[in-house]
């Protein structure tokens, strides 16, 4: 009897790490769990969330049992209303903003020995009719290859010249918004960081006045950059809870991730379009030039991207579920892996690492009846699904809206049939054909060039067998 116990245990040990899919870390029984954010080095994870100044450190293949006895990184905060963490080899950095009456206080952690030791000081106090924000974008650290790290926060002050983004290093703190006008409030703040012969290159992206800008810095953010545009919008809706980020290709090659929420101007009787548009962009040269974005995605509003091994990874939650897609090109997808074990039990907050070729990801979950958070090391889908076939016809938004004088129309068709696209101005004239063709179901992009165009509305139809649909677009030159 005790030997088939034995092998029972030993059997249930072996279909636990065949199946076992995702770790419980935390154990907080029933106490408040905010958006982890967590960071990889040495084989060690480091994790910690707003509301809690305690650290859990485990392997990156995920604790074996839910960690009861974190690391309090910093006692003389107990709630942060904001807090971020990076790792590089042995140095672990953090990040927190809080408020003590009468201050908003910014203040940073750091470690040299994989968090067995702490050191916490103050970089920065506002007092009360100023403030500094509660936002996902900052407070931010990152930490480059060789250990240097980068502290990046935002500062509001009402009635002073000294609004906007800072940069702190050991060497002190610095405004980087200097080139933008007084007290403008710039969103989706990416910072991103690679290592150069020796030299820590900088860049930063953010949103401010319809406009992405991006500066760079190649002397470990000593001096920055003018700012350049990125992209230019007219009708959009900024958020400070974007996961704006840059990624680097194995090749060298730069790509930043952004989004926006457009709000459409709505037809008579009809409610305004509220939508989502997920974008990627490139660079070849670090910034100096961009590509025209692609749109990866308009279904979701809470999405993460990551480069892992040469392939596009998404990361979204969908009714409770999180799930993820790869693509090679931004244009075809996988079909989804979900990633949490048991069904529809992840709460809206997760964030990703990168690591060896894997995606770690962390989430709040409430299998447990409690919120805790759960992690998991995946392998990347890379069942790439090549034209497939739509469920339904559908015509897109052009993007962008407004445009000058170059804009992508896109559409899908779930069966073969005659199809045409054609352009209307406001009276009803016809102003271009873009396509008059039979076409096999699948999804199209094609662009329309206003070159000659006067500035102003423009209507464009689709019209494949029975299908026919009309959307309004927006020329400003």
């Amino acid at each position: 009897m005790q030997r088939f116990s034995f092998l029972f245990s030993i059997f249930t040990l072996y279909l636990s790490t065949i199946f076992a899919q995702d770790f419980q870390v935390t154990n907080m029984n029933g106490y408040v769990v905010e958006n982890p954010k967590f960071s990889i080095a040495n084989g060690n994870v480091y994790l910690t969330f707003a509301t809690n100044t305690k650290l859990y450190k485990f392997p990156v293949s995920g604790p074996q049992t839910p960690i009861s006895d974190p690391i309090n990184f910093d006692p003389s905060f107990w709630g942060p209303s904001v807090v971020d963490i990076a790792a590089s080899g042995n140095y672990v950095y953090t990040i927190v903003n809080d408020y003590k009456y009468p201050y908003f206080i910014e203040r940073i952690g750091y470690s040299s020995n994989a968090a067995l030791d702490w050191n916490n000081f103050t970089i920065d106090t506002i007092q009360l009719t100023n403030y500094i924000p509660i936002r996902w974008d900052v407070p931010k650290v990152i930490a480059s290859s060789q250990g240097n790290p980068y502290f990046f926060y935002y500062v509001f002050e009402n009635q002073n010249d000294t609004s906007g983004l800072y940069l702190y290093t050991f060497g002190g703190k610095k405004k980087l918004d200097v080139y933008s006008p007084t007290a403008r409030y710039e969103y989706g703040i990416s910072p991103f960081v690679i290592t150069k012969n020796n030299v820590d290159h900088i860049y930063v992206a953010y949103f401010i006045d319809s406009s992405y800008y991006f500066i760079h810095s190649s002397d470990g953010g000593q001096n920055f950059s003018q700012p350049k545009v990125i992209q230019n919008f007219k009708v959009m809706w900024p958020s400070d809870w974007f996961r704006n980020r840059f990624q680097l290709d194995n090749n060298g090659k730069l790509y930043f991730y952004y989004f926006y929420r457009y709000f459409g101007m709505p037809g008579p009787g009809q409610p305004p379009e509220d939508k989502m548009y997920h974008l990627v962009t490139s660079s070849t040269d670090w910034g100096t030039n961009w590509s025209e974005p692609i749109l990866i995605d308009t279904n979701f509003y809470d999405l993460d991207f990551r480069i892992v091994e040469n392939k596009f990874v998404k990361s979204y939650v969908e009714q409770n579920n999180l799930y993820i897609q790869s693509s090679t090109d931004l244009i075809n997808w996988s079909d989804r892996v979900r990633v949490n074990s048991v069904d529809s039990s992840v709460m809206a907050d997760f964030s990703t690492e990168v690591y060896n070729n894997k995606l770690a990801i962390a989430w709040k979950d409430h299998r447990t009846g409690n919120d805790e958070i759960f992690y998991r090391l995946m392998d990347i889908p890379t069942d790439v699904v090549e034209n497939t076939i739509p469920a339904q016809f559908n015509l897109y938004q052009n993007f962008p809206n407004p445009f000058n004088p170059i804009t992508t129309i896109s559409f899908t068709l779930n069966q073969k049939a005659k199809t045409s696209l054609r352009v209307f101005d406001i009276f009803g004239k016809l102003i271009k054909e873009i396509l008059n063709d039979e076409l096999e179901a699948g999804e199209y992009n094609l662009e329309f060039n206003a070159n000659g165009l006067s500035s102003g509305t423009y209507f464009y139809q689709l019209t494949s067998g029975n299908f026919r649909e009309t959307k309004k677009m927006i020329l400003i030159k």
